[in-house]
């Protein structure tokens, strides 16, 4: 099937995008890849109207029809800029004592640094038209990691709810509340939530504007923290690193239906600044956020009460009922973050539950909105210590993963998307063990332990150091993948 990308002559990248449409993407089953009951009529309505039934099964080079490449960029910025930078930027200042302006030089450097190697990754799913679900171990690793940003992002909003209502409802309603609409955007899949992410950041910019507009004056009165000590840098590094090397491991679900001849500059590109450009923002304005509560009593009051969604609510406070409706509004500025978290793990599921194709997707998507609220109502008393706790561990197996990903790729399949054969993606006995990837993966927590630093646990590394797991684990890891994947290929006698 893959023969057939090769030898492939379709219009010119830039040609595509003048005469494609996005209204020609095939989200359609297809034999082996679908839900069972796609063929009864409730399933063909719903297809009609955009809604995608199909699986997790590799994209056909046919159905690779998206050229809406500034998709990319929007779907992206769209879920960055919302509550979720905000309540991770307080940390650099707020828990570990850093000035503004070394957040800032921080967060800006490492955004950009962390992000380009999910942004190259995203470029291998439109010539190969598969996701990144290369074994049930990443996949249910991956399905924490998104889980996981999920309940940040619907606890910050829950939050907001709770703040707007004085009491009236519960942060754990309030994260409920999120989750419906959030769950609608999953379901339906990858064309709607192209359609949702290409316009929900209009409304989230202006009152994100109107908020800080209103702060602006608290927001001057930052503390003055003396310089900081190096292991205490290295764990802010370490912190951005969490929160952005995991992008690997999902990137390509949101391009997976675009063209294999997709111009992969632009695209790379379109995820780098998609992501970059709205995190750093925000990351910087949560930064000055936690630098400015412990000089405001207000803010600080707020902040005990219902932490990131609470100081917003005070920074609005002069604005009345106009400033209740404009929190509401931020609140659901997690949509586009849920929504695009709870696709990614309803399509993960097929992978992790043998056979799983044959249950509706809606099933999953349910699922995984139980889990999340679950999950969601028990972090978030101690909101901060489990989100710190989370971007570590995720920085850690996540850099083993990107080393290995693009590893894979780029060295030993030499950028050949042709080397992957569709045909065999869910036959386990004809795929690459995965031998080489676990072991090399492995290993260097020999140094990752000793040199972590969480909340519950510093290694004796750590303590001098500061946190410099994700950083072994990612080198080491690397080191080990090419002398491992040479002999297991050797083993097998071929790459497959």
């Amino acid at each position: 099937m893959l023969s057939q990308e090769k030898d492939h002559k379709g219009p010119l990248p830039h040609d595509i995008e003048k005469h494609g449409s996005a209204g020609s993407i095939d989200v359609t089953p297809q034999e082996g890849s679908t839900e069972a009951l796609a063929g009864y009529s409730i399933w063909q309505k719903l297809q009609s109207f955009g809604v995608e039934t199909r699986g997790a099964k590799p994209v056909e080079i046919e159905a690779r029809t998206d050229t809406r490449f500034f998709n990319v960029f929007t779907v992206f910025s769209t879920s960055m800029l919302s509550l979720l930078p905000i309540g991770t930027g307080i940390i650099p200042t707020f828990i570990y004592g850093l000035s503004l302006r070394d957040s800032f030089l921080l967060i800006f450097f490492f955004t950009f640094l962390f992000t380009a190697p999910p942004a190259w990754i995203l470029t291998f799913a439109p010539q190969t038209g598969m996701r990144q679900m290369p074994n049930i171990i990443v996949c249910l690793l991956t399905m924490i990691t998104v889980g996981g940003f999920c309940v940040t992002a619907s606890s910050i909003g829950g939050q907001c709810l709770a703040q707007v209502s004085g009491g009236k409802i519960s942060t754990e309603v309030g994260i409920v509340i999120i989750m419906i609409p959030a769950s609608f955007l999953a379901f339906s899949g990858y064309k709607i939530l192209h359609i949702y992410q290409r316009w929900g950041w209009i409304p989230t910019f202006v009152v994100l504007c109107i908020t800080f507009g209103y702060g602006g004056r608290g927001l001057k009165n930052q503390a003055t923290p003396p310089p900081p000590e190096a292991p205490t840098v290295i764990n802010i590094i370490a912190l951005i690193a969490g929160y952005l090397i995991s992008w690997g491991n999902v990137v390509g679900d949101y391009c997976v239906y675009m063209p294999a001849n997709a111009p992969k500059w632009r695209l790379f590109t379109y995820c780098l600044m998609g992501i970059s450009l709205p995190l750093a923002a925000l990351l910087t304005a949560g930064a000055a956020i936690g630098g400015a509560i412990i000089n405001n009593p207000t803010w600080l009051a707020a902040y005990k009460l219902h932490s990131t969604g609470g100081v917003l609510g005070a920074m609005l406070e002069d604005a009345g009922g106009f400033g209740k409706f404009i929190l509401v509004v931020v609140a659901f500025s997690v949509l586009g973050s849920c929504g695009r978290d709870m696709y990614t793990i309803s399509v993960d599921w097929q992978i992790l539950v043998p056979k799983a194709n044959k249950i509706p997707r809606l099933v999953w998507v349910i699922v995984t909105a139980g889990c999340v609220v679950g999950v969601a109502i028990g972090a978030v008393r101690s909101f901060y210590t489990a989100l710190e706790n989370f971007l570590y561990f995720i920085a850690y197996w996540s850099s083993s993963y990107v080393a290995v990903i693009m590893l894979e790729f780029m060295w030993f399949r030499k950028n050949r998307p042709e080397s992957y054969d569709h045909e065999i993606w869910d036959t386990p006995s004809r795929l690459p063990p995965g031998i080489a990837a676990t072991v090399a993966s492995l290993v260097p927590w020999a140094l990752v332990v000793p040199s972590m630093a969480e909340t519950w646990y510093t290694g004796p590394i750590a303590k001098v150091t500061g946190d410099l797991g994700f950083e072994f684990a990612g080198v080491i890891t690397a080191l080990l993948y090419i002398p491992f994947r040479m002999f297991e290929i050797r083993w097998r006698k071929g790459i497959n």
